[in-house]
């Protein structure tokens, strides 16, 4: 019986081919050969994310005719038909790339051996300004409000003593050091437009409706306070005094006496009608001649 050392032989067999598969791997794992004589340029190379890059290749001949730029990791983000005359193309970048340096590659379609490789640098989200709003100013005021916010003067043209008019327009969001147009004007824009932030200030005009209108309200409301005064006055009245007519003497009648009477025929008979004690009977009472 043989004695020596156990060769473990199939131990061998099953970790050569896993160190090769490891390998391949790694190799498919990466984007591309880069060859001499492949180029790739970016325009612009630094910026925020989602700037907009134009990318141009030369020296690519592919027989597919397409080149494909691949943002590192994050795969393909755009092509270029080459056997459509183009040697450019746009690409944003992407959202969630880092602040840092990201390598870009150009490679023909569906082949790892011939492309190029540059590199673009991510720069960090500035933050922005906000343009105030100078419409009104007198240009030596628009100048230091501008400064105060970190913003700088750009081009002036018309002629006058007030900024009629400003590019960007005021709220506009922009990064610091970016310039800002005026337009001047000799007359002052009309209110609503007077860039003051006091309301009384841009529109006078309102308030001089405000209180018209609160003039007018009152003059209106006059004769129905007259009327509710008046109506209130007869309840008043009604409610407290109490009226009774006053008695009136009864009535006198005068009568031409007979022509025998021995008065003569030319005297008159006075009488009235006056009421009985139990106030239902009446008589007549001659009270003279």
């Amino acid at each position: 019986m043989r004695s020596g050392p156990v060769r473990n032989r199939p131990a061998t067999r099953t970790v050569v081919p896993t160190l090769v598969a490891a390998v391949l791997g790694l190799l498919s794992s990466l984007p591309a050969v880069v060859v001499p004589g492949q180029e790739i340029d970016l325009d612009p190379s630094a910026g925020p994310p989602g700037t907009s890059v134009t990318a141009s290749v030369d020296g690519f001949d592919c027989s597919i005719g397409v080149v494909e730029l691949l943002w590192g990791e994050s795969g393909v983000v755009g092509t270029v038909d080459l056997d459509g005359g183009a040697d450019e193309t746009t690409f944003p970048v992407p959202t969630e790339a880092e602040p840092g340096g990201h390598e870009v590659f150009a490679r023909c379609a569906r082949s790892d051996d011939v492309a190029a490789e540059t590199t673009f640098e991510v720069e960090p989200v500035a933050d922005l300004v906000t343009v105030p709003d100078l419409v009104g100013r007198p240009l030596d005021e628009a100048e230091t409000l501008l400064a105060e916010r970190g913003l700088v003067l750009g081009e002036v043209s018309g002629e006058g003593d007030a900024v009629a008019d400003q590019d960007p327009g005021p709220g506009t969001g922009v990064d610091v050091e970016s310039e800002v147009a005026v337009t001047l004007a000799a007359v002052v824009p009309p209110p609503g437009n007077t860039g003051t932030d006091d309301p009384a200030e841009r529109f006078p005009l309102l308030w001089i409706v405000l209180v018209g209108l609160l003039v007018a309200g009152a003059a209106a409301g006059a004769p129905r306070l007259r009327r509710a005064r008046r109506r209130q006055d007869r309840r008043w009245v009604s409610e407290h005094v109490r009226v009774r007519p006053a008695p009136t003497p009864p009535p006198t009648v005068t009568l031409a006496a007979d022509p025998t009477d021995p008065a003569g025929p030319g005297a008159t008979l006075v009488i009235r009608l006056v009421a009985s004690a139990d106030d239902v009977d009446q008589h007549l009472e001659v009270i003279g001649r």
